[in-house]
């Protein structure tokens, strides 16, 4: 549990995981938010910050792209 982010993963707990996976989700792409009561509502999934950092920097790589800078 992340309790920064008020958001949970069921995969934090397994240790077998890639190296590079994201050490949050590991490498599920998605995580499990907090209910009010603090225990992961498994039925919404939202996407863990780092497919949204790799979402933005699409975007941004993108957009210089388009823009020929």
């Amino acid at each position: 549990m992340n309790k920064s982010t008020g958001t949970y993963s069921s995969a934090e707990e397994e240790e077998t995981a890639p190296e590079l996976a994201c050490p949050k989700c590991k490498g599920a792409k998605f995580v499990h938010p907090l209910l009010a009561s603090g225990k992961p509502d498994y039925g919404q999934v939202i996407p863990c910050y780092c497919t949204q950092q790799a979402a933005d920097s699409d975007r941004e790589a993108h957009l210089l792209r388009y823009s020929n800078l």
